[in-house]
């Protein structure tokens, strides 16, 4: 049987992989970027070539690899998770041994080999953990919590990751090429291994999952047949993902560039430091906008909580258009506070509302699907991700972006800039409210089990 509960321990060990999943999905930016291009002089075309098309590949499997989890019971589903873990971890410590002596074609031709083990072991990691958390939790206000908790070490995550290229940097490295591999290995053996480790070993599942896998998906498909509403809920809130880590991810990276070349007149140094106090700033908002985002969200229901938070999100967007001008660097924090709560609706509720669906249909269907839904966000998540890298930089082109005239960019690129960041992303949000408010109402007494809450506080959870 399914535990009544996830107590504490097992809240704990989901944090853990969470964690380990963000460092599988960011890390690797954090360092072949500055690596292989400053110290390795490799053609940024070509590398960022041997770096996307492995996650696009994995992208393009992680259906299947949905479906595979869908078929596995407790114990083997557990087995996936901790070699999927070992496996991405060694495959990213590896990805920094290059030796300095090889050719340009044989250091490409390496990523890229080491880049198509890393991303299938790790899209395999983060849909099995998925799967697992929507299989722990299926009450409406038990998820929230769960994704909410893991959403906590997720924002932990995102500060530790802006360290990892600095912390390579030290003194205490013989040179820059042994401090990047050293940071490797602690990432992929202790953050990436060793998390998923604990936290598969930690999980208990119970026996009624794996009674479920074996009994409901013994031949899987690879999409199952869901009902048009549940088909409509789970594109709506596929496509608040898109938006937000696609779209508003690809607008918002102008803020950099604005800080510099606007803000601070092409002082780079000066426009680093403000944007750093930005990151920590949006750090620790998101931090603290956590528990207020559930306490909300357990009052008046994940939709009545998202249609707050892109109300929100929509004000800071116009207030960007203000905020971003030289002399108002103090008004960043405010910046910061009003789009902190998005990172909620992403990692905590927009999940949550997933899971739901998940449990929805498990019911209605009796076939296992946890890993559908999980490999369906996952592969939204990693297109986005693309999306986000191409956008941002096709924005910089379009609008004439020149690195080398420093403060004396043209107005027109700066305005543009301008019109992007703000009114672009208070559009993209409007969309997201609009997207809310249409989000269907599907019934909650299927996703009631025999073990949950009372029906009172379920339905007030879902509405």
């Amino acid at each position: 049987m399914r535990p009544e509960h996830v107590g504490t321990p097992q809240q704990f060990a989901l944090a853990s992989g969470y964690l380990a999943a963000f460092f599988a999905s960011h890390a690797i930016h954090a360092l072949a970027t500055p690596f292989f291009q400053m110290t390795r002089a490799l053609d940024p075309f070509l590398l960022s070539v041997v770096i996307t098309f492995p996650m696009l590949f994995s992208m393009l499997l992680s259906g299947r690899i949905g479906r595979l989890c869908d078929g596995m019971g407790a114990q083997p589903k557990r087995r996936a998770l901790q070699g999927a873990g070992w496996v991405s971890g060694t495959a990213f410590a590896m990805m920094w041994m290059a030796s300095a002596n090889w050719s340009d074609a044989a250091t490409l031709a390496y990523l890229a080999v080491i880049g198509v083990v890393f991303y299938l072991a790790s899209t395999l990691l983060i849909i099995s953990l998925r799967s697992m958390t929507f299989a722990l939790s299926s009450t409406a206000s038990e998820t929230l919590k769960v994704m909410s908790f893991t959403a906590l070490f997720e924002r932990l995550g995102g500060v530790l990751y802006f360290w990892l290229f600095p912390l390579a940097q030290l003194g205490i490295w013989t040179s820059l090429t042994a401090g990047i591999r050293a940071v490797g290995v602690f990432v992929g053996a202790g953050l990436i291994g060793g998390l998923t480790h604990f936290c598969a070993n930690r999980i208990n599942l119970g026996t009624q999952r794996s009674n479920m896998a074996s009994d409901f998906a013994t031949h899987p498909q690879v999409s199952p047949n869901l009902p048009v509403e549940v088909k409509n809920a789970l594109l709506i809130l596929l496509t608040l993902i898109g938006i937000k880590v696609g779209l508003i991810g690809a607008f918002t990276s102008l803020d950099f560039y604005l800080l510099v070349y606007y803000v601070s007149g092409g002082d780079i140094a000066e426009g680093a430091l403000w944007k750093g106090a930005l990151s920590t700033s949006f750090a620790v908002f998101s931090m603290m906008m956590i528990p207020v985002c559930l306490r909300i969200a357990l009052r008046i229901g994940a939709r009545g909580t998202l249609k707050w938070i892109y109300t929100l999100s929509v004000i800071g967007s116009c207030a960007k258009w203000y905020i971003y001008t030289p002399g108002n660097q103090a008004w960043l924090f405010l910046d910061a506070l009003l789009g902190s709560a998005s990172f909620v609706a992403l990692t905590a509720i927009v999940p949550a509302m997933l899971n739901q669906l998940s449990h929805r249909q498990a019911e209605e269907s009796q076939q296992a699907v946890h890993g559908y839904f999980a490999s369906r966000q996952s592969m939204v998540m990693q297109g986005s991700i693309l999306t986000a890298l191409l956008l941002g930089g096709g924005l910089l082109n379009v609008f004439g972006f020149d690195a080398s005239l420093e403060g004396q960019q043209d107005i027109g690129t700066i305005t543009a800039f301008r019109y992007v960041l703000a009114w672009g992303t208070a559009f993209l949000n409007c969309v997201s409210l609009m997207l809310v408010f249409i989000y269907p109402k599907i019934d909650k007494t299927t996703y009631v089990r025999a073990e949950s809450m009372p029906v009172n506080k379920e339905n007030q959870c879902q509405q």
